[in-house]
């Protein structure tokens, strides 16, 4: 709402911090915790900052604890494959010629698309563990569902020049992490 919030998080396994300003009111806030995975970290920052800027705060941990919620129920048999997809042949056919390849990013780096059989899959260079299935949707638009259920699923956008594909819009579970990364093809 106008205001300024400067503010980095970090994890380590067994711990989550959280830092943040308001340089307008001159108060930082930090948090330490040491849990792998939990939304205390972020819930209580704006609990605080909302209470700083005398703001009604809204239920930040119910937020949470939904959008956890609706991560746990993804069906993980579309990454196990136990599931069958929508056909990869829905996807139009200059398309289908120019997603496979590699991309890249200038703030994150390389990426990869593979058609695996019945499937295109995401590889990701600085996350080596973490895939993501991609399922066609509609036009230009594609659903990544990854392999760890913190990523999520979310939709991404493919760029096109004439009917091939130049590059797609990479993103996460808003909850992570709001950025969106462009990547280009190679």
């Amino acid at each position: 709402e106008g205001t300024e919030i400067v503010q980095h998080g970090g994890a380590y396994a067994g711990s989550l911090s959280m830092f943040a300003m308001v340089p307008s009111l001159k108060c930082g806030v930090i948090i330490l915790t040491n849990g792998d995975y939990h939304p205390l970290q972020e819930t209580l920052k704006w609990q605080i900052l909302d209470a700083l800027l005398n703001r009604n705060a809204i239920d930040y941990t119910n937020a949470a604890i939904e959008r956890r919620n609706q991560r746990q129920s993804l069906d993980t048999s579309i990454i196990q494959g136990e599931k069958p997809l929508p056909s990869i042949a829905a996807v139009p056919g200059q398309m289908q010629k120019t997603l496979v390849g590699s991309y890249e990013c200038p703030q994150y780096g390389q990426a990869w698309i593979k058609n695996e059989g019945d499937r295109y899959v995401l590889y990701l260079e600085h996350h080596p563990m973490v895939t993501g299935v991609l399922i066609y949707k509609e036009k230009n638009l594609f659903e990544c569902v990854y392999s760890h259920p913190m990523f999520g699923s979310t939709n991404f956008v493919f760029h096109l020049r004439d009917g091939n594909i130049t590059g797609f819009d990479l993103s996460i579970d808003s909850f992570i992490e709001d950025s969106i990364y462009p990547f280009y093809k190679k």
